[in-house]
């Protein structure tokens, strides 16, 4: 019922209070969300207890409700150099956003329909413990150590807690050679490994003598590792908050809402900082206060970004118009290129092949100064380029399949490292319908899966090997 009054006035307003003919659709979006959420989203939520459902219906909600109604006040007509006025394409552009609900809501159900095949009613595990043995996990974190000693390039591209000001220049964020990308993966691991360590004996701790002294000690702890900012990406914060919280609630049973607020809240605050650090150019200035005086935040800025990671109308239009424009660039070998680039490892080996990805071809032709990275394109517009309308949603439904597979094994694990990093990847294909790229996530997914998949396995060889040696002894 919350539901249907709220869509029901988001779409009354923008009908009443839209000027623009260019958005006389946009009450269609919170509309079409709606029946899709009563119809699909809501019953697989209640019948099958679905976090990927839950994530994903959040996500929507943000994207068609909260956009819709915060365009019908404050209209966007572009973003970076692009701009479309043009009520035809924007109207298509609406079109293919309500058609992505819709058919996306129906892979979902048709993916419930047949649960009996794929296990996804899997129940929570009770029991949860670090069940790997240690030998590597500590090297990796004695390598990362020496990494942080010994590449100062590695270092300058990580913080704690904020990004320092007065530095006269940007953080780099891009740039970085594929060796120095490694290093800065192999010392993030192995922060999330001492954390893991850390969470393992303060849970041991608890569970023997049921002191809240080791619960908050290991907030302390995850509150530390949501901290660490690598370049400027905000992503990384998000991700290692909700696996953080997805580790706790599970180790700490009757501390959930504790656990929540108290990671979530600092996850937020850095998260804060770190959007002041962009928009106020704070490498610049003295302080972050100093930066926040030097001049306030308009409503245009707002709109850009609210536009550039909710990927709006305008995102959707301008990926239409650039498969009218370039449709003969859009080839398989494009997108299997699109597909391989971002995987870890591999894309060492096509370095040097001088083929631009679809993102850096919008990215190119969005902003018209020749940059081919910083804008997001979104993943149905991005499925539109090349398969059409019918499958445009291909890339959506692909990673939602693969956040209920996840789903399933963050439920059933007894592992803390598997749940963490599970976790990791699991939010960002879960919500890969805002503030994503196809490429972006392929890269999430494949260093999380590579590096911490990596060091699982040599642990695992390392504990056989251990195993085989005590039997013999014996």
């Amino acid at each position: 019922m919350v539901a249907f009054v709220v869509c029901l006035i988001t779409a009354t307003l923008c009908i009443i209070y839209n000027e623009q003919p260019i958005y006389d659709l946009l009450p269609l979006l919170p509309m079409v969300f709606f029946l899709v959420y009563a119809l699909s989203l809501l019953p697989i939520t209640l019948r099958h207890n679905s976090l990927t459902v839950s994530v994903y219906t959040i996500t929507c909600a943000l994207r068609y409700v909260f956009l819709p109604l915060f365009m019908t006040f404050y209209p966007v007509f572009g973003f970076s150099s692009y701009v479309s006025m043009d009520v035809g394409l924007l109207t298509r552009a609406i079109l293919l956003m309500a058609y992505e609900q819709v058919a996306v809501g129906c892979f979902l159900s048709f993916i419930y329909l047949k649960r009996k095949n794929v296990g996804l009613q899997t129940e929570e595990s009770n029991s949860i413990a670090f069940t790997e043995g240690k030998i590597v996990m500590i090297s990796v974190i004695f390598i990362s150590i020496l990494i942080l000693i010994f590449f100062p390039r590695v270092r300058d591209t990580l913080d704690i807690f904020v990004i320092a000001s007065n530095t006269g220049q940007r953080l780099r964020i891009t740039g970085l050679e594929t060796m120095d990308n490694i290093l800065q993966q192999i010392v993030l691991v192995g922060a999330y490994i001492l954390f893991l360590l850390g969470v393992n004996r303060f849970y041991r701790k608890h569970k023997k003598s049921g002191n809240p002294i080791y619960v908050y000690l290991s907030l302390l702890l995850a509150i530390s590792v949501v901290g660490i900012i690598v370049n400027e990406s905000r992503s990384t914060q998000v991700y290692t908050a909700f696996a953080a919280i997805y580790l706790l609630r599970r180790c700490f049973p009757g501390y959930e809402k504790k656990i929540t607020l108290t990671v979530s809240l600092s996850a937020l605050s850095i998260l804060l900082l770190m959007t002041i650090y962009r928009l106020f150019a704070v490498f610049y200035h003295d302080s972050y206060v100093s930066a926040l005086s030097s001049g306030g935040l308009g409503i245009e800025t707002i709109q850009r970004y609210v536009e550039t990671y909710l990927l709006g109308p305008q995102s959707v239009s301008a990926t239409m118009q650039l498969r009218n424009q370039s449709y003969s660039l859009l080839t398989i070998g494009r997108l299997v290129f699109d597909t391989v680039r971002p995987i870890m490892g591999l894309n060492f080996l096509i370095k040097d092949l001088r083929l631009e990805t679809t993102s850096e071809l919008f990215n190119t032709f969005v902003r018209g100064d020749g940059a081919g990275a910083g804008l997001l394109m979104p993943i149905t517009a991005h499925g539109y380029l090349y398969f059409g309308w019918i499958l445009s949603p291909i890339f959506l439904c692909v990673f939602l399949r693969l956040s209920l597979y996840l789903e399933k094994i963050m439920k059933s694990t007894r592992s803390m490292y598997i749940l963490f990093f599970v976790s990791f990847v699991f939010i960002r294909t879960s919500t890969s319908i805002v503030s994503a790229t196809t490429s972006s996530i392929i890269t999430a997914v494949s260093k999380a899966a590579i590096s911490a998949g990596l060091v699982y396995i040599c642990q695992k060889i390392v504990d056989g090997i251990t195993r085989r040696k005590a039997l013999n002894i014996v």
